[in-house]
């Protein structure tokens, strides 16, 4: 299977910064794509999203590639655990894509 990624992102017209993120995982022959976008409200939102990437591709890349989608939500569930005492007023919208070979592909967009 191949796959090519094109990222292309800016910053929204009521930040300073940027609040976008995206990040692949790859297992075995499995890919898990994620792109978040910090809230314009809560100043750790940006780096909310950016950890929630960064610690959902990392765990996907250690994982034996067939993951569920119990598995993914209670990984979610994990990861929201931890960063919600850390970042108490920020928030991120998500949606995260799982492609395997020969199985449908998985999406699921978080508000």
């Amino acid at each position: 299977m191949e796959v090519s990624v094109r990222w292309h992102s800016q910053r929204g017209n009521r930040t300073e910064d940027n609040r976008d993120c995206a990040g692949i995982g790859i297992a075995g022959d499995c890919i898990l794509a994620i792109v978040a976008d910090g809230a314009t409200a809560g100043k750790g939102s940006g780096q909310l999203a950016q950890i929630l990437v960064r610690d959902l591709v990392n765990w996907f890349a250690g994982t034996s590639a067939m993951v569920s989608e119990d598995d993914l939500s209670e990984e979610l569930r994990h990861i929201h655990g931890s960063l919600a005492r850390k970042f108490p007023r920020s928030s991120a919208s998500y949606m995260t894509v799982v492609v395997r070979p020969q199985h449908p592909m998985q999406a699921a967009i978080h508000p």
